[in-house]
This record gives structure tokens, sequence and C-alpha cells, in this order.
């Protein structure tokens, strides 16, 4: 990583005691962490999401808050508008212009199945045949074009688009990667015959990565929601501004970094993943203000769970990543995995007569049984009720709209689960919580056993306002060191969007056997790419300290179709030093080498960080307070009395041994028989088994 000063005039200097803040939304509530930069001091809001329109309950968030826009410093937002709109599939009505014979890449994939097992696979592309059309443009493998497409040619592909309603397009030229500029003067073409050029994307502007299926999917998913993001993000800014609120909205993206609004409306396909990232960066930063280099991320909400591994106080990172099945994302982004497993998460019986919890999920409307909104289902939230968990009355965010009725989850528990399985009310809701606590563990050994790390030599970051429930039984089940749950656990996605810096990541392809005039065509990728991230970071109207560049080739053997990472510096590593570190890399993977065949460098990769200022993160405000009283928990088939705290009454170092529950406006804490719960200075509370 290389580090300099920002030689640029820092953009929005924030002076003197003006706050931040960071928004998520999640399907159930949207949470918005307020931060004074200088003090560190906290205030949070939680209320519901507004499905149809997310920009409600941002301005609800700020407003629960009592912060005045037009005194606000900085923005920065993590939203699902994007992965939502692909997950329902309420994207636009997108088309293709392709080159002939590739019409159908799309739908071809790469005749895989999602089951190895299956006999079927069914697979709807997100744009339709007819709305997929070819042009006589041919680009051979190094960039030459070898046929041209006229006028008349692209003007009678956009007539038969027209024709098919189509709303946005997408150009995507077989081996275009190899020729950006023929694919934007085809663009450019289509914008003279009257195609709007806010609808329409260059492939190669998204990904300029080899294979064609998984580039032009990543295009076609940008292409698919780029008209419903711009739209939201577009009316979000503008809503915002009309309250007084004068900087540049940044956006949260999957890489951990940030961008100006503008770009995510242009590029949404980079921040499908926008809020779980942001989570992961500030569970990185919680471990590691606590002295934990290695840990694992959990962010359980009220529609989903998202678990990723930190090592070294670093997120893992990857290069792509399969939103669906057929719908490969071909783009940096933190390594985060989900799946269906939050509060709202919904129990039910399949055919064979087995409890299933999730996927689907209650979400904010009508919400779990005991929101006492319409919910007749059973979830996950209403089975913490029943065991007693959870307080009957409590209510959900800080606005108190949202109060729990125990009476509603019992009947819901009973009539969904209890009654068809023939158990009684309180093993049902037993029953639920050890499933749904089955399917986070799961996804947790994929992230570590699965991949050769030992959980017991990490520690368990949990958050979001479902997850501190589940502490102790994860512990158990992973054989944990400890857990760590943040100061504030149902707004840690927020507080990871105001920790997120600005990030550019950039890859090209560009297959060249390794020798000198190799390593002058991959510095000059470089350059490029250099001042092109350079150009979007410090225009972004972000304050920044510095900037720093991380540039690596991916490498491999001739034949090869995966490559290994080589890290280059500032590309003052010459040719035999890179055979080197290559050949070394290789070696410590897969323990030989195949020297008789040349070296490729398959792509340039670089990274350029800006740098915001680090925010100082002051611990809660303690408040001496006598014990909240005991209530009846239900653990493992045995009533216990748990002593009842508020958080803010633990003062650092204090050690409490379960049965224990811990509450605060966002989320409650269960600490079972066995474990005790210990307060550190950073405000986070280590939950660890009794030795």
């Amino acid at each position: 990583m290389r580090a300099e000063p920002l030689s640029v005039r820092r953009v929005g200097q924030t002076g003197g005691q003006r706050m931040e803040i960071g928004v998520d939304i999640g399907g159930t509530f949207t949470d918005l962490v307020a931060l004074e930069p200088l003090s560190g001091a906290i205030t949070m809001a939680k209320v519901p999401t507004t499905v149809e329109d997310q920009s409600g309950g941002f301005i609800a968030a700020v407003g629960d808050a009592k912060i005045a826009l037009s005194e606000l410093a900085a923005a920065v937002h993590g939203t699902t508008v994007a992965v939502n709109a692909l997950i329902e599939r309420k994207g636009c009505a997108a088309g293709l212009i392709t080159s002939q014979g590739f019409r159908d890449v799309l739908e071809l994939r790469r005749r895989d199945r999602p089951s190895a097992y299956g006999l079927k696979a069914t697979f709807t592309p997100l744009i339709p045949r007819h709305r997929r059309v070819e042009v006589p443009v041919c680009v051979d493998a190094t960039g030459r074009v070898l046929a041209e497409a006229s006028q008349d040619d692209l003007a009678k592909a956009l007539a038969e688009l027209r024709q098919a309603g189509t709303e946005a397009i997408v150009i995507s030229l077989f081996n275009g990667y190899q020729n950006a500029a023929k694919e934007q003067e085809l663009a450019e073409r289509l914008v003279a015959l009257g195609w709007p050029a806010d609808r329409l994307t260059v492939a190669t502007a998204v990904s300029q990565e080899a294979r064609e299926f998984e580039r032009s999917s990543t295009a076609a998913i940008n292409t698919y929601v780029q008209p419903v993001m711009a739209k939201y993000l577009t009316h979000l800014a503008d809503g915002l501004a009309a309250k007084g609120f004068a900087r540049d909205l940044l956006v949260a993206q999957s890489n951990g970094g940030a961008v100006h609004w503008s770009e995510s409306a242009r590029l949404p396909v980079n921040s499908v993943l926008s809020g779980p990232a942001a989570g992961v960066i500030a569970a990185a930063r919680i471990a590691s203000e606590a002295g934990f280099t290695k840990a694992l991320s959990c962010d359980i909400g009220g529609t989903s769970c998202d678990v990723s591994l930190i090592d070294g106080s670093m997120p893992s990172m990857r290069a792509q990543s399969e939103l669906e099945f057929g719908l490969p994302i071909w783009r940096p982004m933190v390594d985060v995995r989900s799946i269906g497993a939050g509060g709202g998460s919904i129990a039910w019986i399949d055919r064979g007569g087995i409890l299933r919890v999730g996927p689907r999920s209650a979400g904010a409307t009508p919400g779990p049984a005991c929101y006492g909104k319409g919910g007749e289902d059973a979830t996950v939230t209403d089975a913490h009720l029943v065991l007693g968990r959870f307080a009957e009355g409590m209510t959900l965010g800080t606005g108190g709209g949202l109060g729990l009725d125990r009476a509603k989850a019992a009947a819901a528990v009973e009539r969904r689960v209890a009654t068809p399985l023939g158990l009684s009310r309180e093993a049902a809701a037993e029953a639920i919580i050890s499933v749904a606590e089955q399917h986070v563990a799961s996804a947790m050994r994929r992230i570590s056993t699965e991949r050769g790390h030992d959980p017991r030599d990490f520690i368990l970051v949990l958050f979001g306002g479902a997850g501190a429930a589940h502490a102790c039984s994860l512990i158990r089940e992973l054989s944990l060191a400890a857990c760590l749950i943040p100061p504030y656990p149902g707004a840690t996605s927020a507080l990871g969007c105001l920790l997120c810096d600005l990030r550019q990541d950039f890859v090209q392809t560009v297959n060249l056997r390794l020798d000198e005039r190799s390593m002058i065509a991959a510095r000059e990728v470089w350059q490029r790419q250099r001042a092109e991230g350079h150009r979007r970071v410090t225009t972004a109207g972000a304050e920044l300290d510095r900037l720093e560049e991380q540039f690596s080739l991916s490498c491999c053997y001739q034949g090869q179709a995966h490559s290994i990472e080589v890290p280059v510096g500032d590309f003052s590593l010459g040719q035999a030093a890179l055979e080197s570190e290559f050949t070394r890399q290789y070696r410590r993977r897969y323990s030989t080498t195949l020297s008789e065949y040349p070296i490729i460098v398959t792509a340039v990769r670089t990274t350029v960080r800006g740098v915001r200022p680090t925010r100082r993160l002051a611990r809660p405000a303690h408040v001496a307070a006598p014990p909240h009283g005991k209530r009846a928990v239900l653990q493992a088939g045995t009533w216990h009395q748990a002593a009842v705290t508020r958080r803010q009454a633990l003062a650092p170092g204090v050690v409490l041994s379960g049965p224990l529950i811990v509450e605060q406006p966002d989320t409650t804490i269960w600490v079972e028989p066995g474990f005790a719960a210990r307060m550190l200075e950073n405000g986070a509370l280590l939950i660890e088994a009794l030795r």
C-alpha cells in the first residue's frame, strides 16, 4: 500500500463540531448514527423502513434524531434499493446490444445448475430474448475491429428495442474488454439517434475483465437497476437539499468504500451490498479497538444475516460474487455471505413435517405477530418473546412506536408451529430459535472452517438488532474464543457507513506474456487507472487526509484459468522480481511450480483510497442505576430467573454472570447461565464462557 499526502485542497471541511451522519436502510428498520467528529459523541435513531420509498425512512430517522440537515458536514448512505430491485425483479425493462452470435450469452450462462444433483434448473435472465439484439460489429481477441455496424444497422436495432418497450440499454460486445473505445463509440452513435445518455450502459465502463458471460451479466445487472437507483438517489438528494442539506451525499459501496451519489446512480451494481459491507468495516474497527485482529463479523437484522471474516484487522475481499443463481457480479467487494435468517424470519412446516425458519421474512409491514400490525406468522422475534428473552411491551426503535405483544406472539407460535408438531408452546419457540441459529452457524463455518481457519482463533463481533440474543449459543456451537457486542449493535452498519473511506477499484484484462514489453504495457494501464482513481476520489466532495494506492498484477501459468494476485508496489518491481514473487506465492499455495510454462499477466488491478480523517468514537455515557429487576427466561427446557439491567448502567471493567439480560434501545443481549459479560473501555461488551 502506497500512501501520499493529499496535494489538492480539502473539500468539505467540517470545522468545529458539525455533525456527520451514517444511514443504513435494511429490510425492516432504517438506522441512523450521528457523530460529532471532534468529541466522538454519538446519537442514534432507529425507525421502521418505508418500503415503497426508502427516502421516507431516511428523512424520518433524521427527524427522530432531531438533527438539522443544514448543520451537517457529511452524510453517508447504505441502501438496499439496488439489491431489492434485483431480488424482487422490480428493475426496468432492459435491452442488450451485442455482437452477432452472442445474443444468448446471458441465458446460456455456463450451463451449470443451482444444485449439482438437481435434474432441473430454472433461470429467467434479467433481459429477455426479445430485448436482446445483435449488430454486425466484430472485435477480435486483441481488440482489433474486423467488422463495423452501419448507422442503418444501429437505427434498426434501436427501433427494435423501442418497439419492445425497452427503458435502458447495455452495450456489450464480444471481446469488448479489449476495445473500450468501440463500445463507447456505439453509445455515442445511439445518443445521436435520440436515445437518452442516462439510460445507456457501456459494459467496459462497468467491468473491463475477460469472460463474456460474467462481464455481460455485471453490465446487465447495472442496466436493470440503474433507472430505479438513479430515481431514488436523485429524489433523496433533492429532498435533503430542500430541507437544508448543503453537502454532497455519499453512498457506501460493496467494496467497503464510498462514492459521490451521482456515481452510485450511474453504477449501482457497485452498491448492491453496501450496508453489509459497511457493517464489516465497523466490526473491524470495533474489534481492533478491543485488541483483536482476527474476527468473524455477524450482522443479524430483521430480514437477513450477513457474515464475513476479518484477518489482520482487514475485511476479506473477493473479486466476484454471485448474488443468486445465474447472476454473477465481477467487481471487487467485501466478502460478505448472506442468508435469510433474521428477527423477522418466518417459521413454517414443510410438506415433510419438518420445521423451517426463513428465508421469507415478515419485514417491517406487517412484521412479526408481536408487532400487532396484522402479522399472523410466527417469527424468530415472536419466539424470543415467548421464551422471556424480550420483555412484554418493550418498544422497538428510538421513536417508541412499536411495542411487543406477548399474547399475539404466543398465539402465532402455538398456531403455526406448536400445534402442527405436537409440541408445547415453549418447546416450539426453542425449536424456532435453534433452527435459526443452526443456519447462522452453518454460514459462519463456510467462511471459516471450510476455508482452513480455526474458529477458536477468532472473536465473534455480533451486531444487528436481532444478533445479541444469540451470542452464547453461537460461541458454544462454533467453539469461538468470545463474542463482542458493539456499543450500538442495531446501528453498527450505519456507523460503518460513517467510517468508510472513499475508494475506487479498477481491473483491466491484458493477457500478456510476462516480459519487459508486457511490464511497460501494464504500467501504462496502471497510470490510466491511477489518474482516474485520483480524479474520482478528489472530486467526490469529502474531507480527505491523504490518498493511499495499491497495485497488483494477476498472473498465472499459460493455459490456466485462475490467477494469483501479486502486489507490485509502485511498479518499481522488475520482471525478474515479479517472476520470483509469483513463483513463491504459487509454491506456497500449491506446493509445486510449473516452471516449464511461461507466466501470463492476465490483469492489472489498482485501488485508490481517499482516507477520511480518523473519527474518534466516544464510549456511551455511564449512568449509574440499580438492577432493573428479574425476569423468567427459558433456556434448554429450564426456567431461570435472569437479572435485568440497562447497558448504560454498566461501568467499564464490570463483570456480570448469566443468567443475565442487558437491555438497550436498539437490542436485547441474552447472557446464558455459564457465561459472563464484561464491559470494555471502548464501550463494547465482551461475552465469554466461564472456565
